[in-house]
């Protein structure tokens, strides 16, 4: 409910004023509404910027941030230690939040995602604004060339065991939650429907290979269907800058904004695509803990691949509309 929404202040009440004797017959008496009382605001530390509103649900009482973010849409991580974080940037969306808010209550991944205290966005805009706790700690990019083979292995099993605990949390439709669209294995010629269940999602993946498999050359073998026995929660966007290991050695997972419900092999399979050869530690055990599934993971970083050309494509098109507009 709003700070100024005094809708649930239902009650009438006799005025004492009004001066009936003690006989007056109650249904001769005239009651009136009492002024309604000044809206009860909850503390709130952190000071919005003018025209900027709350995006529900979010948490009003928020501790104090001391050093003030940079409010511009180029920032990814503002972090200070031992404070709270700003994440915001043309890549930060409400799903994000969405999804956050939402793991944070599921056994096993919950206690290594970073807590929301505030979530806000710009009226004018759109730009979303996440407060939540600073993790301090390195992502694997800062840790990696001075972490020692075993170190390197212990990493690698936290990482399969967090994908393991996501991939037991199923859900009924594909993507985020509140029917948003997926943001990962998208053709614009195939835009996938809202909402769509786990045969609808096997269909729109057959899709996508048959595009593929036809731009492979005649002589070389087709690649293989994608089977979708369920829906997984997981995290689409598994890089080396999506993990966090911070001074006790716990490792957090950051970056939801391409998250939601998909086959398990996609979770696999995209992080495979985006981690870096010197990482292979972490490939190669995803790698044999999924190796059942290793033929369809060929065939979505195939997708990925094919995808990622046609993006580059369009927005080479686009820049150079932009540029002839210019002249």
């Amino acid at each position: 409910m709003d700070d100024d929404d005094d809708s649930q202040y239902h009650y009438l009440r006799y005025h004492r004023d009004l001066g009936y004797s003690k006989n007056t017959p109650i249904s001769c008496r005239h009651f009136q509404r009492p002024p309604p009382p000044k809206p009860h605001r909850q503390s709130t530390w952190f000071e919005l910027p003018p025209g900027w509103t709350h995006w529900q649900p979010a948490i009003v009482r928020c501790p104090q941030v001391t050093v003030p973010p940079k409010w511009d849409v180029y920032n990814d991580y503002g972090r200070k230690s031992n404070e709270l974080m700003v994440r915001d940037g043309l890549g930060t969306h409400q799903v994000e939040a969405d999804m956050m808010w939402y793991i944070k209550g599921v056994t096993g991944i919950g206690n290594h995602v970073p807590k929301i205290h505030k979530v806000f966005s710009n009226r004018n805009s759109k730009y979303v604004f996440i407060i939540m706790d600073y993790i301090n700690g390195d992502d694997l990019y800062a840790l990696w060339p001075s972490a020692t083979d075993k170190e390197k292995e212990k990493v690698a099993k936290q990482v399969d065991q967090l994908i393991r605990s996501m991939q037991t949390h199923t859900g009924t439709f594909l993507g985020p939650l509140g029917f948003s669209r997926p943001q990962v294995f998208v053709h614009p010629d195939f835009p996938p429907l809202v909402p769509m269940d786990r045969i609808n999602y096997e269909t729109h993946l057959d899709l996508l290979v048959t595009a593929v498999n036809a731009m492979v050359e005649l002589g070389q073998p087709n690649y293989t269907r994608i089977r979708v026995d369920k829906l997984v929660l997981a995290n689409m966007h598994l890089d080396p800058s999506s993990f966090i290991r911070d001074k006790k050695g716990k490792l957090w997972v950051v970056g939801w904004g391409k998250s939601g419900f998909f086959a398990p092999a996609t979770e696999i399979a995209m992080c495979h695509y985006l981690m870096p050869a010197r990482f292979n530690q972490i490939v190669s055990r995803l790698l044999r803990s999924w190796k059942d599934r290793r033929d369809e993971m060929t065939m979505l970083m195939a997708i990925a691949k094919w995808l990622d050309r046609h993006y580059a494509r369009d927005r080479k098109k686009n820049d150079a509309w932009e540029a002839s507009r210019k002249k």
